[in-house]
């Protein structure tokens, strides 16, 4: 049987985070701009290829 440590959002202490220049948030803004993108960019191609490995794809495709 596999033990799960489950961390409980409530019992998290509260940490101060220093404070970043504009520039410094400016970076670690686009950079998270950056990573969801990816993930977004990510899951559509991975989605397209599992429709079209199962043949569900053409099945969508409408007509015009």
């Amino acid at each position: 049987m596999k033990i799960v440590n489950i961390i409980v959002i409530k019992d998290l202490r509260i940490r101060k985070l220093e404070s970043f220049s504009n520039e410094v948030n400016k970076k670690i803004a686009l950079s998270v701009v950056d990573i969801i993108f990816d993930f977004a960019y990510d899951f559509r191609t991975t989605l397209i290829l599992m429709m079209m490995k199962f043949r569900i794809f053409n099945s969508l495709i409408i007509n015009i």
